[in-house]
């Protein structure tokens, strides 16, 4: 693929883990850490030293705790610039470039993890059944499909009735070009169950910006349900939160644990 077909924010490795640090610091990202956390004591539950695939598994972050607790993760990214710097953290870990979409790895896993919002990047139906395929011809009989995704309950949509410019983060760039401010502002499709982020990055010091448009799919509960179920999974635990709560309509987080059927 392309790189131009992947986000901006995808492109680069270190500025990437630059922007989502700080984002945790402010607030904006509460969840990291608790979902690596999360994943890498799911692995612990299934047994000892498994073979791990991180999908969209980017610069590494949930890789670590998976080293850490003797399993054996294996990143697969769309991005190159983001596998160089899960690289650089992991020397030795496998490493692979490819669409969650279309890859074929001809072996399976025990465990495939699909953290941190990543199917709310897919914005068809044949996009998701796609990927769905994948997953399933990769995951070993008695293995483990987890993810999680944003819940779009009505919090959630009330916060895009706010068209207004929200600050999302500030932190200095890795390159040397000063701070940079970001802000956004989003918008809902409820067509296409589709939320529209504008992100504006302000580089402060040299009076520049940049604009970049994303888009994210939002799926419900009972739609994941039937879309794992007609895809060939059967889900085993719906949870509302990394400390495995019991999902409710006012759970952030839809979290799902499933096997193959």
């Amino acid at each position: 693929m392309n790189n131009n077909d992947i986000s901006l924010r995808y492109r680069d490795g270190v500025s990437y883990d630059r922007y989502q640090s700080q984002r945790s610091k402010v607030g904006r990202t509460t969840t990291q850490n608790q979902d690596a956390d999360f994943y890498s004591h799911l692995a612990d539950g299934l047994g000892k030293n498994l073979s791990v695939l991180l999908a969209g598994g980017g610069t590494g972050r949930i890789a670590k705790p998976l080293i850490e607790h003797g399993h054996r993760p294996t990143i697969l990214d769309n991005s190159l610039d983001m596998l160089d710097q899960a690289r650089k953290k992991f020397p030795v870990l496998e490493l692979i470039q490819a669409d969650i979409r279309s890859f074929d790895l001809e072996r399976n896993f025990e465990l495939i993890v699909a953290h941190f919002d990543l199917l709310n990047h897919l914005l068809t139906l044949e996009d998701v059944e796609s990927c769905f395929h994948c997953f399933r011809n990769h995951l070993a009989s008695n293995g483990r499909f987890a993810f999680d995704v944003v819940n779009p309950n009505l919090g959630f949509f009330l916060s895009c009735l706010d068209r207004g410019k929200m600050f999302d983060s500030a932190y200095h760039d890795p390159y040397g070009n000063g701070s940079i401010v970001v802000t956004q502002i989003r918008d809902y499709d409820y067509s296409r169950q589709v939320l529209k982020l504008r992100k504006h990055y302000r580089y402060i010091d040299l009076d520049k910006e940049i604009i970049e448009d994303i888009e994210f799919r939002c799926y419900g509960p009972q739609e994941l349900i039937a879309l794992l179920k007609y895809n060939g999974f059967d889900v085993e635990q719906l949870y509302g939160d990394f400390q495995r709560g019991n999902f409710s309509s006012d759970s952030k987080k839809i979290i799902v644990v499933c096997q193959k059927k």
